[in-house]
């Protein structure tokens, strides 16, 4: 028997309109309403404070909404607020208000309870005074073990920002500085990272990277155990980057150089987790030799235009401790495609397998196929725009075509355990339809599916089809979009 339900035991979104029930009603359940909206407040762990009037300072903001702060006081298990959306294009309102959020929990003697704090930017410049009392207002948030800021194409707001997490932060784990139209210092990143004994997450997305900060990030805390730098703008020499990186690398777990290359891996032996995908620098021959020195890898992406198939094979013959394995870019003939077969059975505990953007011929699939097959713990399989460089009849507009889906089709039957399977873009057509549907109505466990831009539209070929998908019950996540496909079609299919 079940017994009687508190309050606090239902959701916040119940809670909310329940409060607004009762407050329809008559005044005379006024206790009712109070003890709902204790209950409400309870729920409350992160708030995102977005979208407010353009206050002009914080005191204003605190004068406006003094009713929706006490709220916000009286939930005792408020964690984490967010300030700041750049849906909200040239309304700097919420970093005003947020100031004054930061503040009321602080007279309320509440600094410590705030461990996640997220400031999201606008496109447009920030008044100098909102930004300043933004400022002042986290310094005293010594707590937090997470802090991220993003999005602030306003240079002084993020350097103003970015000076704000002045106070020592000895809890802080993750540290992430993304899309801001900032150079980054070497003083500035030194000081920060000076700060944060105890980080263990830091990443930079879409910054510009001086020198002196290159070299400043070999200095990063001993603690530190999962490093990404994407996408970044950096004019200096590589060397001192790589250097800087290379230094970092014996300690970390995880690794993400996405479009950073001419990084060396040998120290690396207890990264799990390792990306670097970029289509126009050239992924040093060193970079393919140092993987097989990483015995602890438990997840690779890799990618790039002229990547070596051959070496990349010989290098994951020595990872069978694999379970992630993401390709991307690169002429995947036939010869090169039966050597990287010969690995992929090697690879016993793989779970996902993602080839993208590769240029995969049918006789490449066939190659492949053998070896898929005996993938029989695959959970993932991702096989998308395998665009082949020199069109033929079967591939006019690039795939492995309907031959490349007639030999993945014996694959799959002998892939029980697979979930997913996305074939996006490999102009399979409907005689490739026909030939995989009954391989994939055998897959009684996919969740999701993703046939799109395959042109399967064909005069009577869309039974197989139909029956596939209404064969697996478990599915939950089905794209078609791209192939023609009528109207009468999904009305029949469902």
């Amino acid at each position: 028997m079940v017994g009687p339900l508190s309050l606090h035991d239902l959701p916040e979104g119940l809670l909310h309109d329940l409060i607004g029930l009762v407050k329809s009603e008559s005044n005379g359940i006024r206790g009712a309403s109070k003890r709902l909206r204790e209950a409400h407040d309870a729920k409350i762990t992160a708030w995102n404070i977005r979208g407010q009037p353009p206050y002009a300072s914080y005191s204003s903001a605190l004068r406006s909404s003094s009713s929706v702060l006490a709220t916000v006081l009286r939930s005792p298990n408020l964690r984490d607020i967010s300030i700041g959306d750049s849906d909200f294009e040239g309304d700097w309102g919420a970093y005003a208000y947020g100031s004054a959020v930061l503040r009321a929990m602080q007279s309320a003697g509440r600094a410590d309870d705030l461990h996640g704090l997220h400031l999201y930017g606008l496109g447009t410049p920030i008044a100098v005074t909102v930004t300043d009392d933004l400022s002042v207002s986290i310094r005293p948030f010594t707590a937090l073990r997470t802090v991220s800021i993003n999005c602030f194409e306003d240079p002084s707001a993020a350097r103003s920002i970015l000076a704000a997490v002045g106070s020592p932060l000895p809890h802080l784990t993750s540290f992430r500085l993304m899309e801001c139209s900032l150079m980054l210092s070497g003083p500035a990143l030194s000081s920060a990272l000076d700060r944060m004994p105890m980080l263990e997450d830091l990443s930079f997305n879409t910054c510009d990277l001086s020198v002196e900060a290159a070299a400043a990030i070999r200095h990063a805390p001993s603690a530190l155990r999962r490093f990404k730098l994407t996408d970044f703008t950096y004019n200096g020499p590589h060397e001192v980057l790589a250097t800087s990186i290379n230094a970092l690398i014996p300690r970390l777990e995880e690794l993400d150089l996405t479009y950073c290359t001419g990084v060396m891996l040998g120290a690396g032996a207890g990264i799990v987790k390792l990306e670097l995908i970029d289509p126009s620098y050239a992924v040093p021959t060193a970079f393919i030799n140092d993987l097989a020195a990483l015995t602890s890898l438990r997840s690779l992406k890799v990618g790039h235009a002229d990547l070596d198939y051959f070496r990349l094979a010989a290098a994951l013959s020595d990872l069978t401790g694999l379970t992630e394995l993401f390709i991307m870019w690169g002429q995947i003939g036939a010869d090169a495609a039966t050597v990287l077969a010969s690995t992929l059975v090697c690879l016993s505990d793989l779970r996902s397998l993602t080839m993208a953007q590769t240029s995969l011929r049918p006789e490449s699939v066939a190659a492949l196929a053998g070896a898929l097959g005996r993938l029989t713990g695959l959970e993932k399989l991702c096989l998308c725009e395998c665009t082949a460089e020199e069109a033929n009849a079967a591939t006019a507009d690039g795939g492995f075509g309907s031959e490349g889906a007639a030999e993945l089709a014996t694959a799959l039957e002998r892939m029980p355990c697979l979930t997913s399977v996305n074939l996006h873009s490999n102009n399979i057509g409907p005689a490739g339809l026909a030939a995989i549907a009954p391989s994939l109505a055998a897959l009684t466990g996919l969740i999701d599916l993703d046939l799109s831009g395959n042109k399967l539209a064909g005069h009577g070929r869309h039974a197989a089809l139909r029956t596939a998908v209404k064969a697996l019950t478990r599915l939950t996540g089905l794209d078609l979009k791209h192939n023609g496909l009528s109207a009468d079609f999904f009305a029949e299919l469902w």
